[in-house]
C-alpha cells in the first residue's frame, strides 16, 4: 500500500481541508464586508476593554490580585490575543498537518500501520510547541494595538475608516486610531439604516452591544 493511501492519513488530510475551508469562508465574508477572524479578535478585545473600564472606575489603595487560570495562560502562550486569530489557527492547523504526516510516515517506515487516534494525538501534541514558538516570533510583527488604557466608550465620536460595505443586516469592520496613536477595530452598522460603503470615513455614534457600534458618514 502506498503511504499516502493509508487510512490514518485522514487526520492530517482533514486538518488541512478544514484550514482551507476556513480560509475560503473568511475570504468570502471579507469580500462581503465582514470577517470571521476580525469578529473573533474584536470579541476578545471587547472583553479586555470591559475589564479596563472596571479597573479605572474603582479607586482603592490595595494591590491588584489577578488570578489567571492555567487554561488562559496556556492559550496566551500559544498566541491567542497576541496574533490575529486567522494567523494563529493557520499556524496551528499547518503544524498539525505536518506532524500528522510525519508521525504516520515514521511508523509506516518501520512496518507499523498507524491508527487514526494515535495520529490525532501525535498531531495535536506535535503542533503545540512549534505553534507557540512561531506565534511568539510573529507577534513581534503584530504589536498589540487592539487594547489601550482608554475606555471603549471613549471611541464614541471618533472618526474611522470602513474596511467593508456596512448595511443594517451586515456589519463591517471599522478602524479607529485614538489619541495615543493606537488602532482599534470594531464592527459597525449604519446609524440610520443607510449603506456605508467601503473606504469612507465615518463617525462612531452609538454602542449597540459589546462588539457592535453604529456609525454615520463623516461628511453627512
Amino acid at each position: 500500500m502506498d503511504f499516502f493511501d493509508i487510512a490514518a492519513n485522514v487526520v492530517p488530510y482533514s486538518t488541512f481541508g478544514i484550514l482551507v475551508g476556513f480560509l475560503v469562508v473568511d475570504t468570502l465574508c471579507l469580500l462581503m464586508g465582514a470577517s470571521i477572524s476580525s469578529f473573533i479578535d474584536g470579541s476578545m478585545d471587547a472583553d479586555v476593554d470591559v475589564d479596563v473600564d472596571v479597573d479605572m472606575d474603582v479607586d482603592v489603595d490595595v494591590e491588584p490580585n489577578i488570578d489567571v487560570s492555567p487554561s488562559w495562560s496556556f492559550l496566551s502562550w500559544l498566541g491567542l490575543g497576541k496574533v490575529p486569530f486567522m494567523v494563529l489557527i493557520s499556524t496551528l492547523m499547518g503544524f498539525m498537518t505536518i506532524a500528522g504526516i510525519v508521525g504516520n510516515y515514521l511508523l509506516w517506515s518501520i512496518g507499523i500501520n498507524p491508527v487514526w487516534w494515535f495520529t490525532l494525538i501525535f498531531a495535536i501534541v506535535g503542533s503545540i510547541f512549534p505553534t507557540g514558538i512561531v506565534s511568539a516570533k510573529i507577534a513581534k510583527w503584530f504589536p498589540k494595538d487592539h487594547t489601550s488604557a482608554i475606555q471603549i466608550t471613549q471611541l464614541l465620536g471618533k472618526v474611522g475608516k470602513l474596511h467593508g460595505n456596512s448595511t443594517p443586516e451586515l456589519p463591517a469592520e471599522m478602524e479607529i486610531i485614538d489619541q495615543h496613536g493606537q488602532r482599534h477595530y470594531v464592527m459597525v452598522i449604519p446609524h440610520k439604516g443607510e449603506i456605508l460603503p467601503v473606504g469612507i470615513d465615518a463617525v462612531l455614534v452609538e454602542r449597540k452591544t459589546d462588539t457592535l457600534f453604529t456609525a454615520i458618514p463623516l461628511n453627512k
